[in-house]
């Protein structure tokens, strides 16, 4: 547990040096990073690095999407693994969202972006939530109701910074 605190506050420390300019451009949807910090620079060109939202609920596993079966929503280009997927987030693509736009929930607690992980992933209460990393997943489990309420609170804030 030692070690796993001393991560989150290294990763913590980490967010919260991102220069400014590294943070200007703040999409809703995130669509940044490998499962890295918001500032990677790497761009990816579907929402959840073309994982299949709908699959974390209806199978309860991350399933690669494909091109053709794709929808956007609030600008991201997000991919399905079948048609009836895509009929599903269609009907209700907020169901399907993740939580503070697929960022890492455990940063988003923090007052930072972070991406999250399409493979670190947490349905809580019917909504999909993403971790940066495994070890922030066992931190974010530890308190997930808490973080959670933090994240809510600073979410809208972040994004207007």
């Amino acid at each position: 547990m030692r070690n796993l605190s001393g991560l989150a506050v290294l990763v913590l420390v980490g967010l919260a040096v991102l220069p400014d300019a590294a943070l200007a451009d703040r999409p809703e949807i995130n669509m940044r990073g490998p499962a890295g910090v918001f500032s990677s620079g790497e761009e990816w060109t579907h929402a959840l690095r073309g994982y299949d939202s709908v699959a974390y609920f209806t199978e309860g596993r991350p399933v690669r999407g494909i091109d053709a079966f794709a929808s956007r929503h609030r600008g991201a280009p997000f991919r399905f693994s079948s048609a009836e997927y895509k009929a599903l987030f269609d009907a209700d693509p907020d169901r399907y969202v993740p939580r503070f736009g697929g960022y890492c929930a455990y940063a988003v607690s923090q007052g930072s972006l972070a991406s999250g992980d399409p493979l670190v992933w947490d349905i809580h209460e019917g909504k999909l939530y993403l971790n940066l990393n495994r070890d922030i997943q066992r931190l974010w489990k530890t308190r997930k109701e808490q973080f959670i309420e933090d994240a809510e609170k600073r979410w809208s804030g972040i994004l207007a910074e």
